[in-house]
């Protein structure tokens, strides 16, 4: 079978119109090993590295919370 092409413009208008909605300036920043792409109303803010911080704190307590390891 063959892979569908996507279309990355249709990607980028509807991550930027999710954050639109929610009026926030913001970038989605995606890595895969070899291209790295930027969806969002703030694209520039890619440019400058911040550091997680509270963001694995979620991702954490759903992956717990998944596998039966926290509570809620």
């Amino acid at each position: 079978s063959t892979i569908p092409q996507v279309n990355n413009s249709i990607i980028d208008q509807n991550v930027q119109a999710l954050f639109n909605e929610i009026s926030a300036d913001a970038v989605f920043v995606t890595y895969d090993g070899q291209n790295i792409k930027k969806y969002g109303t703030h694209l520039d803010r890619a440019k400058t590295a911040y550091i997680p911080a509270s963001t694995f704190k979620i991702a954490n307590a759903l992956i717990g919370l998944e596998n039966h390891k926290a509570t809620s």
